[in-house]
């Protein structure tokens, strides 16, 4: 038996209890990998795999891809922007989160997942699993959809209204078509409804726009973390006021208060919901591999995260909740 095989009979072998906590030492490139998908194939169910940075993750996927390219696996990215930013993640990001949270909130299947994270995202406070699990949403042709219900629910989830479709979290409704781009869909679809009958669902091409397949049916999650309703605008107004007095002036405060997106109002994401989750209680008792310096980097996250906190303490703009989008410790 070779060394990477040993290593990862070991890790399966082990990965068979919930309770087991094991170590693997002086492993060579490529036995993490092998280990993770023998484990995958012996346990089933959930296994999450944590890396120390997202080059790290991506090079974690491309290796399941050639150990166990029939094992199902998703990504969950961390943001792309700074802790305590003006701006928001970019839409991709936000989709492929989303769509990430989706589906572990639902998941059911007994069959093996695995989800590759990095320290960055692990840590980042997200909506709770009963929300993301209510904002789904899926129709098979043949069903009654309301086009106005059905654009609604594409605006009150974070869907951007485009004349085209052409990029994750973009829709648009031309008489009886209604075009979208769901978060982590590898093409846009397109829903042709007689009335309020669904008939058809089609994925197609975002560059060409023409037809690529036929669809059996179409399954949507949110686009964005902050669901703006009117009961989480309403937490938000209060919650602001709370922790910053009577600064109803601020853009961000006016925005929410209309019920309108604004640039950064992510990072108050903890003012929106009554409480809030991380990746952890999505995944709940399934094995969790921790790549090797993780504490480390865990570390580097809290000192960035204070120190970002810090530059942006004066500013009225800037969350003032401390830490409070993050689960690493101040």
């Amino acid at each position: 038996m070779s060394m990477v095989s040993g290593v990862a009979k070991v890790a399966a072998d082990e990965a068979w209890s919930s309770d087991a906590s094991f170590t693997i030492y002086d492993a060579p490139d490529g036995a993490a990998a092998m280990a993770l998908a023998e484990a995958a194939a012996a346990r089933g169910g959930l296994i999450t795999y944590v890396a120390r940075d997202a080059q790290r993750a991506a090079d974690m996927t491309a290796a399941l891809e050639f150990f166990s390219p029939a094992i199902p696996r998703i990504s969950y990215p961390a943001w792309d922007c700074l802790p305590y930013d003006r701006v928001s993640p970019s839409p991709a990001v936000s989709a492929a989160r989303m769509a990430a949270l989706s589906l572990l909130a639902r998941a059911r299947a007994a069959g093996p997942l695995i989800v590759i994270t990095t320290v960055n995202a692990a840590l980042q406070r997200t909506p709770p699993k009963s929300v993301v699990a209510a904002s789904a949403f899926s129709a098979a042709p043949g069903e009654t959809v309301s086009i106005e219900a059905l654009t609604a629910y594409l605006a009150a989830n974070g869907y951007a209204r485009a004349s085209t479709v052409r990029e994750a979290g973009e829709f648009a409704v031309r008489g009886g078509l209604i075009d979208l781009f769901p978060p982590g869909a590898e093409e846009p679809i397109r829903l042709d409804f007689f009335g309020d009958t669904l008939e058809s669902v089609r994925g197609f091409d975002a560059t060409t726009q023409r037809t690529t397949r036929q669809l059996a049916g179409v399954d949507l999650a949110a686009a964005t973390e902050v669901l703006l309703t009117e009961a989480t605008i309403a937490r938000f107004r209060a919650g602001f006021r709370s922790v910053l007095g009577a600064a109803t002036d601020d853009p961000v405060y006016e925005a929410v208060s209309a019920g309108r997106k604004h640039a950064g109002m992510e990072h108050w994401l903890p003012l929106f919901y009554e409480e809030t989750a991380t990746l952890f209680e999505y995944v709940g008792d399934g094995l969790i591999f921790l790549e090797h310096l993780v504490e480390e980097a865990a570390n580097d996250r809290a000192a960035a995260v204070n120190d970002h906190y810090a530059a942006r303490a004066d500013d009225l703009s800037a969350p003032r909740s401390r830490n409070s989008e993050f689960s690493a410790p101040a």
